[in-house]
């Protein structure tokens, strides 16, 4: 008898969805809501500052981390790289003096003053949760500098020269280093669906901030003190976990999205049946997605996907 393979019905519908909805795309996510974690310089200690993520927020509150399933964002756009992932903008470096009519009180004019025209403030990733990514986000919509940049069919207008959108504190290859451009800057922080495994499951960054000169090597105090500051981000993952979706395509192929290292590709003969058995077929690697081909001869089965332990 001709074999009969069968899937969740979520994963149907997300397979439909994605072949469905290519003109609604979301637009890019803003930064609001926003927590501005001030950044300051204690001009008389030579020392950096940076309110802690707890006094804006409350202790044991944080940043909660939105869903982006396959297919909310267009590809194509340089926001694209959210698709699969639980995402933030909220959290932001900011100068509380950066709107001061009294320029000689923002943050890099009283680093100029005190250490000379080459001197700025670097933020080093030193430590990050396995999977947790960053983004540069520039403005509102994290991809040009006008809070109000959208075209007139409500589309975000796209500034190229600002290469929004690549990696930095080590994502994609970057340096950890990133040079702060004393503005409000609200980047995206972002983790594959796939690398959360519990709910709520909180990711860390913890971040040097120094001054340092046009290279990124750290400038010292002359008494040889270093002015900079330890600072740990917090975020919160989703309340309920998001099973990756799976696919059968011409009652031969099963996918699934090649970032979900973490599970594992079972089968029975019944969906209700006690003992589910490994498919230990290598898959193949195409389009972002795991694919292995099975015999549409053999007896029916069911499939999933199981988090492994």
């Amino acid at each position: 008898m001709k074999s009969s393979f069968r899937a969740p019905a979520l994963a149907v519908a997300i397979l439909g969805t994605i072949a469905t909805t290519h003109a609604q795309y979301s637009n890019p996510p803003s930064w609001m809501p926003m927590t501005m974690l001030n950044v300051n310089f204690d001009t008389n200690n030579l020392r950096l500052d940076v309110v802690d993520e707890a006094v804006k927020l409350g202790t044991n509150v944080y940043a909660v981390l939105a869903v982006a399933t396959n297919g909310t964002y267009d590809p194509a756009k340089p926001w694209g790289c959210l698709n699969g992932t639980a995402y933030s903008r909220r959290l932001g470096w900011d100068d509380p003096n950066r709107r001061n009519a009294d320029s000689s009180l923002h943050i890099a004019n009283l680093l100029s003053n005190a250490y000379g025209p080459e001197a700025s403030i670097w933020i080093d990733c030193v430590s990050r949760s396995p999977g947790l990514e960053a983004y540069l986000a520039i403005g509102k919509f994290g991809v040009n500098t006008n809070s109000s940049g959208t075209n007139t069919d409500g589309s975000v207008i796209i500034d190229s020269a600002l290469n929004a959108y690549s990696g930095i504190f080590g994502t994609a290859g970057s340096s950890t280093k990133w040079k702060w451009d004393g503005q409000m800057d609200h980047n995206t922080y972002a983790v594959s669906l796939w690398d959360i495994t519990a709910t709520n499951q909180l990711l860390t960054a913890t971040y040097k901030v120094y001054v340092g000169d046009s290279a990124g090597n750290e400038i010292l105090n002359q008494d040889g003190s270093s002015a900079s500051t330890i600072e740990v981000w917090t975020w919160q993952g989703p309340a309920t976990l998001v099973p990756p979706d799976l696919t059968i395509r011409n009652m031969t192929a099963i996918g699934w999205p090649a970032a979900c290292t973490n599970y594992l590709l079972e089968s029975a003969q019944t969906l209700d049946s006690p003992v589910w058995t490994c498919v230990t077929n290598q898959p193949a690697l195409l389009d972002g997605r795991s694919v292995i081909l099975v015999d549409p001869n053999c007896a029916q089965r069911y499939f999933r996907l199981r988090l492994a332990d």
